[in-house]
């Protein structure tokens, strides 16, 4: 009797699977980021005269590509960081961060989807 391994297929997908992974949990970040962005800008206390301040709501990756931030663009509505964080007798409306929190879930969903498909696109 005599048995065989070869792991080769195995190497191959190990060598492959970093950089596949990596462009999948890329594109995971950027997907939630978006799901933020627009959730944010469309659930807020705040009363819409001019849009400006949904058009504010911005995100952005980092250079890594792995991790990014939502937040508002003062360019676009210069008055955001005060409505978001109440000046005066304004209370504030952190709807970006009411939105980062509703999703939590989903956020961590799409990343493990994302790994998930890294690993299987590598050959795993």
């Amino acid at each position: 009797m005599r048995v065989e391994i070869n792991a080769t297929g195995f190497l191959n997908a190990y060598r492959k699977a970093p950089n596949i992974i990596n462009r999948e949990i890329k594109r995971g970040v950027k997907h939630s980021l978006v799901n933020i962005q627009r959730d944010a800008a469309k659930t807020h206390r705040f009363i819409t005269r001019s849009g400006n301040l949904e058009r504010a709501t911005m995100y952005d990756l980092d250079d890594s590509g792995l991790s990014g931030r939502v937040y508002l663009d003062t360019g676009v509505a210069i008055y955001g960081p005060r409505i978001h964080k109440g000046w005066g007798t304004w209370s504030p409306d952190r709807f970006v961060y009411a939105a980062a929190r509703r999703q939590a879930v989903r956020t961590a969903q799409i990343i493990g989807k994302a790994v998930g498909e890294g690993i299987r696109k590598a050959g795993f």
